[in-house]
């Protein structure tokens, strides 16, 4: 019963109204896409988010710049391209926007950037 409701369901609504459906299926296809990042790349980017963030709060704005930097360096090399991959590098770039400014702005950032990679 379901199956056969779904599937029409399915194919309506993906093909009708992609719009509304397209954003959450969008990132939930990406998102798993991003999934088989492998172990090490996780914990290697989960650890210099939390290091970046840690000198953000401490307001050593070249630190931040220097680890942000192999951040971007390791998700253009070894996230697989996507979602995952997109958001990192737009985090990195406003990151290295606020740090100078809004140095607790952008460890905030920086902390979310690390949720989202140890979800991945």
């Amino acid at each position: 019963m379901s199956g056969r409701d779904d599937d029409s369901a399915d194919d309506g609504t993906d093909g009708d109204s992609g719009e509304g459906t397209d954003r959450n299926d969008g990132v939930d296809a990406d998102t798993n896409g991003d999934a088989d990042l492998p172990a090490d790349v996780e914990a290697t980017l989960a650890q210099l988010l939390a290091e970046a963030a840690g000198a953000a709060r401490r307001r050593d704005i070249e630190e931040v710049t220097a680890v942000v930097d192999t951040v971007e360096t390791v998700s253009r090399n070894k996230v697989p391209a996507g979602d995952l991959r997109e958001r990192l590098e737009h985090g990195c770039a406003t990151v290295d926007r606020l740090v100078a400014d809004e140095p607790l702005v952008a460890a905030e950032y920086l902390d979310a950037m690390e949720r989202l990679v140890r979800s991945a």
